[in-house]
C-alpha cells in the first residue's frame, strides 16, 4: 500500500488496515513492504490501529526525509529490517505492539523499528522478542534526535533492546522496561 501527502500544509488519516498475513519475496532480493510512505510526501499523515504481519522488508517503510508521519497504536509481527521504519521532519511511533516469534527470509535483521532520519518521538510500545536479533529499536546515522518512553521489551531473543548507530543525533531512553537479559538497554556502536 502506498501511502502519501503531497502538500506540506495537507495532512491525513489511514486506520484499521489489516495485512496479517504479510507478504512472499517475489522479486529477486528486493523484498516486499507492507505499507510504504512515499519519496513525495511532504504533509502530515497519521497512520493508526494496522495490523502488518510478515513481510520480508519493512512493514511500514516512511522513504520521505520530509513531512511528518505518526503512526499510533496497531499490531506489527516478524517483519524483515522494521516493523516500522521512520524517517521526516517530525516522527513518532505510540502505543504499538510488536511479536517477533518467527525468523523469516528477506534482507535479515528483523527489529521492530529503525530510526533513519529526523527527530523522532516513541513511547508506549510493547515488544516481545524471541527470535535471536541484535537490537529491538535501532538508531540510524542521520537520526537528529531520538526520545523513547515508557516501553516494555521481552522475549530475551535481542542483543540489546536500543542500538545507536555512530553519527546519530542524542537519544533520551527513560522507563525502558527489560525483562530477561540484554548486553546493554542503550548500546553505543
Amino acid at each position: 500500500m502506498l501511502v502519501g501527502v503531497h502538500s506540506s500544509s495537507g495532512s491525513g488519516t489511514v486506520s484499521n488496515v489489516s495485512m496479517p498475513d504479510g507478504g512472499e519475496e517475489v522479486s529477486g532480493g528486493r523484498g516486499g513492504t507492507g505499507m510504504l510512505v512515499s519519496d513525495y510526501h511532504t504533509g502530515s499523515v497519521t497512520i493508526e490501529d494496522c495490523h502488518i504481519g510478515p513481510f520480508p522488508d519493512n512493514g511500514i517503510y516512511c522513504s520521505s526525509d520530509e513531512g511528518e508521519v505518526h503512526v499510533e497504536g496497531g499490531t506489527f509481527e516478524n517483519t524483515n529490517v522494521a516493523g516500522v521504519r521512520l524517517d521526516g521532519d517530525n516522527c513518532s511511533l505510540k502505543n504499538a505492539e510488536f511479536e517477533y516469534d518467527e525468523s523469516i527470509p528477506g534482507f535479515g535483521g528483523q527489529r521492530p523499528v529503525r530510526c533513519d532520519g529526523g527527530d523522532i518521538e516513541i513511547s508506549g510500545l510493547d515488544i516481545y522478542m524471541s527470535i535471536s536479533q541484535t537490537e529491538c529499536i535501532r538508531v540510524m546515522p542521520d537520526t537528529e534526535s531520538v526520545s523513547i518512553e515508557d516501553c516494555s521489551i521481552s522475549g530475551g531473543g535481542a542483543r540489546d533492546a536500543i542500538s545507536v548507530t555512530s553519527g546519530a543525533g542524542p537519544v533520551d531512553a527513560e522507563d525502558i522496561d527489560v525483562e530477561g537479559d540484554v548486553r546493554e538497554t542503550v548500546y553505543h556502536y
